[in-house]
């Protein structure tokens, strides 16, 4: 929540899911009781309440009872096609966090390898035991670099509200293999280059990821169609000056 100037009437902006999620509920416990109680009380200060997928807006209505409306995030302009050749080089996305599935993550890689002996498998949120080819974390511009560089990343995520990683390595030129359960695969269904997964875990993956790795490289071009150029605060603030805009009119 917050206000984005003088005067300015309230928008209550719902960027991550997790703690509306029943799964992220279970995972976090009374971590989770608690912000879905900040969460809920945000409700009745707001004028307007913005998620950032249809999920989203389900799972609000259900912890509310309140109607909002989706305005997705914008992305930065370092997430575009490369000019060189991209490699047969697949990425995983994960993380520690339990709804980041880093379990799934090892697993995957540790098959993903064995499956293509030839191809260099990155991972980006866990580091991996004596592993040159795994990063904690990397900064936007060398995630964009490995992105522009890859055929397919792959997301291991089962809670996002937006998964703007997904969007972010579609405008690079990789291909994206997903979960089912995301927003991603919403946001995403009409993209020819983002493939969801048949079911959730390690072996789903894989399936799907075999089926990415048998297409030519840029057998699919880069997608920067589904993306917005402005950021977040820039629309809440537009919204805001409309809704102003609104009130005045009716006076």
């Amino acid at each position: 929540m917050g206000r984005t100037g003088r005067g300015a009437r309230v928008v209550n902006v719902i960027q991550n899911i997790l703690y509306l999620h029943p799964e992220g509920v279970a995972m976090h416990g009374f971590r989770a009781k608690v912000m879905r109680g900040i969460i809920r009380a945000t409700h009745r200060f707001a004028d307007t309440t913005v998620c950032v997928s249809r999920e989203s807006v389900e799972l609000w209505r259900g912890l509310t009872g309140a109607d909002s409306i989706v305005i997705p995030q914008g992305i930065s302009g370092v997430h575009q096609p490369g000019e060189g050749p991209r490699e047969r080089r697949i990425t995983v996305l994960t993380g520690s966090n339990a709804h980041k599935h880093p379990e799934i993550a090892r697993d995957l890689v540790d098959a993903a390898r064995r499956q293509f002996s030839d191809t260099e498998v990155h991972v980006v949120g866990l580091h991996l035991d004596s592993d040159s080819f795994s990063h904690q974390q990397l900064a936007s511009e060398q995630l964009a670099a490995l992105f522009r560089s890859s055929h397919a990343v792959v997301i291991t995520s089962t809670i996002e509200s937006f998964g703007l990683p997904a969007f972010e390595a579609r405008a690079c030129g990789a291909l994206v293999v997903v979960h089912p359960r995301t927003a991603m695969a919403e946001w995403l269904a009409d993209d020819p280059g983002t493939f969801v997964a048949g079911g959730v875990g390690a072996e789903a993956l894989l399936e799907t990821l075999c089926e990415v790795m048998a297409l030519p490289v840029d057998a699919i071009g880069a997608n920067t169609d589904h993306y917005w150029s402005a950021a977040g605060v820039t629309w809440a603030d537009e919204l805001v000056r409309e809704r102003r805009s609104d009130v005045k009119g009716r006076r």
